[in-house]
């Protein structure tokens, strides 16, 4: 918990952050800036990418699905949330650190088909993305689904449960 934490907040700029800064400046008061970038991570492009990843790959019914399942959502021009980046166009580095923790939390674990899952999803945008001329790796999000639900939270909760509807 605390590497996907420190992970997540060594980011920068990122929406919550410029959110929370904004309203700082206006002198408001701290707790106003804190509910604004609170606000901020109800979005699933931001605060709610990983719970939509995970929520994506449950619905995936075993590895010989993921090509068909991720082909539609392509070809319906839907987002495969956790892939690309805004700021990180090529590699997130945090996604770097997060795999790996990923693995070995789900390796040898009822989690392991669910983390095998991921990486074929992962493979398969790589390949869709470079027959396009396109660099889309996993970010942070992608892999921070896996870690949560490993130890036990469940995918309703990744994010603020009391937003999600």
């Amino acid at each position: 918990m605390d590497t996907t934490q420190v992970l997540q907040m060594e980011h920068g700029f990122n929406a919550s952050t410029f959110a929370a800064r904004v309203t700082a400046s206006t002198l408001s008061p701290i707790e106003c800036a804190i509910s604004t970038a609170i606000g901020t991570l109800f979005g699933r492009l931001h605060g709610g990418a990983d719970q939509a990843a995970l929520e994506m790959v449950l619905k995936i019914d075993g590895l010989n699905n993921a090509e068909d399942f991720i082909g539609n959502i392509l070809k319906n021009k839907e987002k495969v949330m956790g892939m690309g980046h805004r700021v990180y166009r090529v590699v997130d580095p945090r996604a770097r650190i997060l795999k790996p923790l990923a693995r070995s939390l789900c390796l040898n674990t009822p989690f392991q088909a669910l983390f095998e899952t991921f990486e074929k999803v992962e493979d398969i945008m790589e390949l869709e993305m470079a027959r396009k001329g396109r660099k889309i790796r996993a970010n942070i999000e992608f892999y921070k689904g896996p870690v949560f639900y490993s130890m036990g939270i469940p995918p309703g909760i990744l994010y603020f449960a009391f937003c999600n509807e």
